[in-house]
């Protein structure tokens, strides 16, 4: 119903603006506030949406410092149903972890700038939140499994939202 009311907004517009010219100023300015409208409601309906799926869905840390493989972890993770927060580096996450007792589970790259890597998180969450599932990803050909405490699973790099979602979900 969102993209129907849009769509329609659009229409409109550029139908007002076919009729006055696109360089009045009136114009330009309904034309931004319109579209100023619509990525609000957009804004809206993916913030209500997340909202929906937090209370029903396992909600994931993600710990990454590259900013494109966070936002592609976060679109993997959302887009197979889990709820997402997301930490640059372990302070952060540690943080995130001290205020949001709804976390169920982190995933964490192991090589990433700050106090600790990936692996010692893990370790840090295991001794303070022992309940909380851990996924740690890596490239690194060096990075061995068996830095790893039982019943962390390992994605490597690069990995597939399947993969990501079903060692989450795996007991």
């Amino acid at each position: 119903a969102g993209m129907v009311r849009i769509v329609a907004q659009v229409d409109r517009l550029n139908a007002v603006l076919k009729e006055g010219g696109s360089d009045c100023p009136e114009r330009i300015a309904l034309w931004d506030l319109e579209t100023n409208q619509a990525r609000l409601h957009s804004l809206q309906s993916a913030t209500l949406n997340r909202i929906a799926h937090a209370a029903a869905a396992m909600v994931v840390l993600v710990v990454e410092d590259e900013a494109l493989t966070l936002m592609s972890a976060i679109a993997c993770l959302t887009s197979a149903g889990f709820a997402v927060l997301e930490a640059s580096n372990a302070d952060e996450a540690i943080e995130m972890l001290e205020t949001n007792p709804k976390i169920g589970a982190i995933f964490t790259d192991v090589q990433m700038r700050g106090s600790m890597n990936g692996v010692a998180l893990a370790q840090e969450v295991h001794r303070r939140w022992p309940a909380i599932k851990v996924v740690v990803t890596s490239g690194s050909a060096s990075f061995s499994i068996k830095d790893l405490t039982p019943g962390d699973h390992f994605v490597r790099k690069p990995y597939s939202a399947d993969e990501i979602a079903s060692a989450l979900r795996d007991n």
